[in-house]
């Protein structure tokens, strides 16, 4: 083989090695590192806690050509007071490190398919009307009717999911398998209500769909739930940015229905929240109503109550009225401090609650 021959098939080797350096997924590893000290509601202690709690993350992506990328995304939620994670619930069971989220997919410019676990459709449009999102452990509105798990799942296990969006309108799909051996006991919070029943998947395939338009000022949604348990949610929000300030509004409704077929749970719930630029700070507010009935004897409904230190008290915080509010100071643009108060109402002791802390993105 002579020396010209040698040294083309070196070339096109290096070529080819260098074609498919440039071929692999470009992978980013980040995460939020958040630590706050705080009094929780219905608790009389004062602690460390988190207000937007800590994320680690690693994704990455590679380009298909012609528009098309596959993708993956992994994400842990942790607790810096121990080093845990917060492994969440779902079908099939207790989720692992990468409880958070935990998919692979494709997209194009207008179009997502992913399978794994992660944020149900209807659960994101309902973020969208509380002005803390997922974010502080003691303002935050979202543990009502959805967070808690009381008619919907945050997130859902063996899923597969398609998200479509198109000048600004957008819609999404997710289905999940079914498992009729799980169990959900429901009722949780600083005061848990011992009365709240049990409720067993009755084998039905889960099912979250969002929808909605988002661009400019404007975002508008409407999501539906039905999960594997007997349960179903219907949820809107809405906010509109006058720059000045952001209004927030959320309203929410959802049931069980028992093996029988009736309805033995109902649950509604409100919201109007408001953020405005103050400095440059944000002050964010908002004021929820979540009410929760049980099915009595005679097949009407009652507000869900239960015995505390002697007294039929409203359960909470399956019945709430919360008060919020909240400052949040960039130090950095990727450092911001923040402070939050709020007051629940409904809380039998302990109605104040406040956490104040540092947040570090990387």
């Amino acid at each position: 083989m002579t020396l010209i021959n040698k040294t083309l098939i070196a070339g096109a080797a290096l070529l080819a090695v260098a074609g498919s350096a440039q071929a692999q997924s470009n992978v980013t590893l980040f995460g939020r590192a958040d630590a706050s000290v705080g009094k929780l509601i219905g608790n009389s202690q004062t602690g460390m806690y988190q207000g937007k709690g800590s994320l680690l993350g690693l994704k990455g992506e590679e380009d298909l050509g012609g528009g098309n990328y596959a993708f993956f995304q992994l994400y842990s939620d942790i607790f810096l007071q121990n080093g845990t994670t917060l492994n969440g619930d779902g079908q099939s069971g207790r989720a692992g490190f990468w409880g958070s989220r935990s998919i692979v997919g494709w997209r194009n410019k207008e179009l997502l398919i992913d399978f794994g676990r992660k944020l149900t459709p209807a659960w994101t449009v309902g973020l969208q009307a509380d002005p803390w999102g997922t974010y502080s452990y003691v303002a935050v509105n979202t543990t009502g009717l959805f967070g808690a798990g009381l008619f919907s799942s945050a997130r859902n296990q063996n899923a597969a999911s398609v998200n479509w969006n198109s000048d600004g309108f957008f819609a999404g799909l997710q289905v999940a398998e079914s498992d009729p051996k799980k169990v959900v006991t429901r009722g949780g919070g600083p005061n848990p209500v011992p009365n709240m029943p049990n409720i067993v998947a009755d084998g039905t395939r889960p099912l979250s769909i969002g929808a909605g338009y988002n661009k400019g000022p404007v975002y508008v949604g409407l999501g539906y739930e039905r999960t594997g348990y007997g349960t179903t949610a219907l949820m809107f929000s809405g906010t509109y940015d006058f720059s000045a300030v952001k209004l927030l509004v959320g309203l929410g409704s959802g049931s069980h229905t028992n093996a029988s077929g009736e309805k033995d749970l109902k649950g509604t719930n409100m919201l109007i929240g408001a953020t405005m630029p103050v400095g440059i700070g944000e002050l964010r507010t908002s004021y929820s109503v979540l009410s929760t009935k049980a099915r009595n004897a005679s097949g009407g409904y009652d507000v869900l109550k239960v015995n505390r230190d002697g007294q039929m008290v409203d359960a909470y915080p399956n019945n709430s009225r919360k008060f919020g509010l909240g400052y949040f100071y960039p130090l950095s643009k990727r450092t911001e401090v923040f402070v939050n108060y709020a007051r629940d109402q409904k809380a039998y002791k302990e109605k104040n609650g406040f956490d104040m802390g540092l947040t570090h993105h990387f």
